[in-house]
């Protein structure tokens, strides 16, 4: 009886069993001919960095944080904004707002602010109500509410302002 039991758990287990085998096999022949092509990308990308200088190593960011930053600014925001001091970063025009973003830049913009921030430390993002320094992204100091600002600098269509307190 216990014999023709196991015999007929067998019976009905091999077509699970052949086809989990087949699934296996698809993923593994995907996994080794995908694996050369990820090895070779990430070497061509490891001698590429290691071509870089070091100003530009410092700079080196993805395609989403390339278009999502503005290096003028940044860059301006660097030498300006003190070590520990305040910052926030407004977005407008192709950006958006911050109640209303522009969702087709989501990506592009999350990246470049993640960037930014990294780029920025160890100075701090605040809110905007409580920050020293405004990074303006596609607008201007009077359009962005700040008329009067205890300096400003363009940079392209972006600005940084030291807010006046």
């Amino acid at each position: 009886m216990i014999r023709r039991a196991a015999a007929e758990l067998r019976r009905r287990s091999l077509p699970a069993t052949s086809s989990q085998a087949a699934l296996l096999a698809a993923v593994l022949l995907i996994v080794l001919a995908w694996t050369p092509v990820a090895v070779l990308s990430d070497i061509r990308g490891a001698r590429a960095n290691l071509r870089l200088s070091a100003a530009a190593a410092a700079d080196a960011r993805g395609p989403s944080a390339t278009a999502g930053t503005n290096l003028g600014l940044v860059h301006a925001a660097q030498r300006r904004i003190p070590g520990g001091g305040t910052f926030a970063i407004v977005r407008a025009g192709r950006w958006g707002s911050a109640s209303n973003p522009n969702r087709s830049l989501a990506f592009v913009w999350q990246a470049g602010q993640s960037w930014t921030q990294f780029a920025l430390a160890p100075r701090v993002q605040v809110s905007r109500g409580d920050a020293a320094w405004l990074l303006l992204r596609g607008t201007d100091p009077t359009s962005a509410g700040v008329p009067h600002p205890e300096h400003a600098w363009r940079f392209g269509r972006d600005w940084l302002v030291e807010v006046r307190r």
